[in-house]
């Protein structure tokens, strides 16, 4: 008997098992794999942007929200997400205020009642210098959240005090 070679699929359950046991930078490598034999496995591909942003590899993340978005371009997480990162990356020559409010903007559209989508929009202004459309977006955030996703009113209420003192929110480099 023979035995076939991995396949996409494998690394990539191989991940998720890794990720179920809190080993994201192991997780992030099979993904990475899957990837790499399969680079438009859409699930592989949002996976590993999600491990890159959890050990702190931003432009890595950033390269497969792409991805994603390129193989589907009305994903609303992967537009939230991308939008997050490109507004509020540690790294200021990853930030790209205007590239993020199209994104946030076209998954508010998508998801008009999700949070996310308006707490993107929010960070996105913000750090374009447009504090308050940011207090507005955050607002609707925040009135969202305290509907649906009570776990985010602390978040929001906080970037939303920095937004009406005219600052932006940045994320802080993982060490």
């Amino acid at each position: 008997m023979k035995l076939q070679p991995a396949s996409a699929s494998t690394y990539y359950n191989l991940g998720n098992a890794l990720l179920r046991q809190n080993k994201i930078r192991a997780a992030a490598d099979q993904y990475s794999e899957a990837v790499r034999l399969q680079p438009d496995h859409f699930e592989a591909n949002f996976n590993l942007a999600l491990a890159l942003t959890q050990i702190g590899n931003t432009a890595g993340a950033i390269r497969h929200y792409r991805v994603i978005l390129r193989l589907a371009p009305q994903t609303t997480p992967a537009l939230q997400k991308l939008a997050w990162l490109l507004a509020t990356a540690p790294e200021p020559q990853l930030r790209n205020g205007p590239e993020a409010i199209q994104l946030a903007t076209q998954a508010a559209q998508l998801a008009p009642g999700d949070p996310l989508s308006w707490d993107a929009q929010a960070a996105a202004l913000a750090d374009s210098g447009r504090y308050l459309e940011a207090v507005t977006a955050a607002t609707k955030a925040l009135d969202l959240a305290t509907a649906h996703q009570p776990d985010l009113v602390q978040q929001i209420q906080s970037r939303l005090q920095l937004y009406r003192s005219g600052a932006a929110f940045h994320e802080t480099a993982l060490k």
